[in-house]
C-alpha cells in the first residue's frame, strides 16, 4: 500500500477543519437570515427576534464544539509535525 502523501495530511489536519468551521458558521447565518430577516414580518411577533451579536457568539461556540466533538470521534488526523505542536 501506498503511504499517503504529505498534501492528504496537510488537508485532514489543518484544512479540512477550516472547512467545517466556515461551512458550520455560514450555515447559521443563512438560517438566521431566513428566520429573523426574511421572514419575521410574515410568520411570528418581532417582540422574541434573537440579537444578531448573541446568535453570531452562539453559533461560533456551537461550531467550536461541534468540531471538538469530530476530533474526538477520529474524523481528522492529527499531525503534530504538521501543526506544529511538538
Amino acid at each position: 500500500m501506498l503511504p499517503k502523501s504529505i498534501n492528504y495530511t496537510i488537508w485532514k489536519t489543518a484544512i479540512l477543519p477550516l472547512v467545517d468551521f466556515l461551512a458550520i458558521v455560514f450555515g447559521a447565518g443563512l438560517v438566521y437570515l431566513i428566520r429573523y430577516r426574511w421572514y419575521s414580518e410574515a410568520f411570528f411577533d418581532n417582540t422574541n427576534v434573537l440579537r444578531s451579536s448573541n446568535y453570531i457568539t452562539f453559533s461560533l461556540l456551537l461550531a467550536a464544539c461541534i468540531l471538538v466533538v469530530y476530533v474526538i470521534l477520529g474524523l481528522y488526523e492529527l499531525n503534530s509535525k504538521i501543526i506544529g505542536i511538538f
